[in-house]
C-alpha cells in the first residue's frame, strides 16, 4: 500500500461516507477542519479523524486489509490511496472526553464533538470546535521541526476564529504527559 502525497476533498467525502455507511460517527480535526472553518486552504498529506473508542472493533473489521499501522490510540489507514489517521477518544466515568496516546493524554473540550459542520471543496463535513484546533496547533510538545513550522502558519488562521477569552479557556486542554499521576488526576477530575 502506498498513499498519495496529498489528499483531496473527494478523499474526505469518500471516507466520511464509508464511515457513515457502517454507523461510525467521525469528526474531522487537524488541517482539513481548519481549512473548512477558516475558508483558506493548503495541501494535506492525510485526513485526521476522531472516532469514539467503542467503534474500534467494527472499524478493524470494516477496514481489514487497509490498516497500515495499528497503535493503542489510532489506526493509520490507506483508504484507496488516501492516508487516514483515525484517532480514538473515550468517555471517562466522569463524562470527560479523553485520548490516550503512548506519550500524552489529551482531554478534549466539552464541546469538541458537537454538531458543528463546515464546508471545504464543496463537501460539508463534521468538524471539531475551533478551540480544539487552537490547542492542536499552539501546543509544541513532542513535535518535529516540520510540524512546528506548519503549525506556526496554521496558528494565525485558527487564532482568528477565537476570541482572546476562548483561546485562554482552551489552554486548559493542552495535552499532558501520559504518566500514572496524570492519568489519576484526569480520572478523578483533578486536572
Amino acid at each position: 500500500m502506498t498513499c498519495r502525497p496529498v489528499t483531496t476533498p473527494a478523499d474526505l467525502a469518500a471516507i466520511l461516507e464509508f464511515l457513515n455507511g457502517i454507523g461510525v460517527r467521525a469528526w474531522v480535526h487537524g488541517g482539513w477542519a481548519l481549512d473548512a472553518l477558516s475558508g483558506s486552504t493548503r495541501p494535506h498529506k492525510d485526513i485526521d479523524l476522531l472516532v469514539e473508542e467503542k467503534h474500534r472493533e467494527p472499524l478493524r473489521a470494516a477496514l481489514a486489509g487497509r490498516i497500515i499501522v495499528e497503535m493503542s490510540h489510532k489506526f493509520e489507514v490507506d483508504f484507496d490511496g488516501a492516508e487516514i489517521d483515525l484517532m480514538f477518544f473515550s468517555r471517562t466515568w466522569r463524562g470527560r472526553l479523553v485520548s490516550r496516546a503512548p506519550r500524552i493524554l489529551i482531554e478534549w473540550t466539552p464541546a469538541a464533538f458537537g454538531d458543528r459542520t463546515a464546508a471545504v471543496g464543496g463537501v460539508t463535513i463534521p468538524v471539531v470546535e475551533p478551540s480544539v484546533l487552537y490547542v492542536e496547533v499552539a501546543d509544541p510538545a513532542g513535535k518535529k521541526r516540520e510540524m512546528l513550522d506548519k503549525n506556526q502558519l496554521d496558528l494565525e488562521r485558527v487564532t482568528a476564529l477565537l476570541t482572546p477569552e476562548e483561546r485562554e479557556a482552551a489552554r486548559r486542554y493542552y495535552p499532558v504527559r501520559n504518566t500514572l499521576s496524570n492519568r489519576l488526576k484526569l480520572a478523578f477530575g483533578l486536572r
